[in-house]
């Protein structure tokens, strides 16, 4: 994914973020990464914005 195109990223992850069967996310996204579908990065409007200003 470039920096600003966003919106054409993909993402596959199919043992989870930790890759540890006992964790309860472990199977998320498992069955699209069986069958080779991609989940787009963006996953729909923002929720939260994180705005970092320099320290005066």
């Amino acid at each position: 994914m470039s920096p600003g195109d966003e919106a054409h990223g993909l993402f596959m992850m199919p043992g989870g973020q930790s890759s540890y069967p006992l964790s309860a996310r472990y199977g998320a996204g498992h069955e699209d990464w069986n069958k080779g579908k991609p989940t787009p990065i963006l996953q729909g409007p923002a929720r939260r914005v994180l705005h970092l200003l320099p320290a005066r």
